[in-house]
């Protein structure tokens, strides 16, 4: 049931606007309870009709604007990380790149000591060392605790095109009053913002913070 996964979202993100909902919608009690059968999907899916129509209305209301706050939080933690993997990134690729010229400034300074390719060649080896050091430093800030990668491309447009569907949601259901949602348009939208829950809780989930 799509209303179940917004109503146990709102539970855990916002219950002050559930318990809102609940007391505003008393005769919707079932469909914003949040309890789900075991076994599947309910096989009477609650309709969009009143009293449930204004009820489920209600609730994706709620649900895109909660979500529109946690996208954006997301958003700026996806960013931030993405762009402290940059920097390590780019530390650890000039350091690489200036291996070649280290260790013909270490060559120079150490002629006519003892020792000197001893010394060359220890140099070079803690140079190429702190470049791998600091590419496994990225490789670590770029994944979470359980080793799933958090920061990347590929999401920050997923959550950036997800951020579109809600605001686009959020914008015509301000309008109802002026050009009421069609049942369709409610049932098209409920699926829509359950599937955009879904992957916003997993990101949650995920984040390092």
């Amino acid at each position: 049931m799509n209303s179940k996964v917004l109503v146990g979202y709102l539970e855990a993100s916002n219950p002050t606007a559930l318990g809102f909902l609940r007391n505003k919608f008393p005769e919707s009690k079932q469909m914003l309870s949040g309890a789900m059968d075991f076994g599947g999907d309910n096989k009477n899916p609650t309709k969009t009709e009143p009293p449930n129509r204004t009820a489920s209305f209600e609730l994706i209301k709620e649900t895109v604007e909660q979500l529109i706050k946690d996208i954006d939080s997301l958003v700026l933690v996806m960013k931030s990380s993405m762009l402290l993997v940059r920097r390590i990134r780019l530390s650890s690729s000039v350091v690489a790149a200036a291996t070649g010229v280290i260790s013909a400034a270490l060559a120079f300074m150490a002629q006519g000591t003892p020792l000197a390719s001893d010394k060359v060649a220890v140099g070079v080896a803690a140079v190429t060392a702190l470049s791998g050091f600091l590419g496994v430093f990225a490789e670590h800030f770029e994944r979470t605790p359980i080793g799933v990668k958090f920061g990347g491309v590929e999401e920050l447009t997923s959550l950036v095109n997800m951020r579109a569907d809600v605001e686009r949601i959020s914008i015509r259901t301000r309008h109802d009053d002026l050009n009421p949602c069609s049942e369709e348009e409610i049932k098209q939208s409920l699926g829509l913002v359950t599937d955009i829950t879904l992957k916003v809780l997993r990101l949650k989930y995920l984040s390092p913070s």
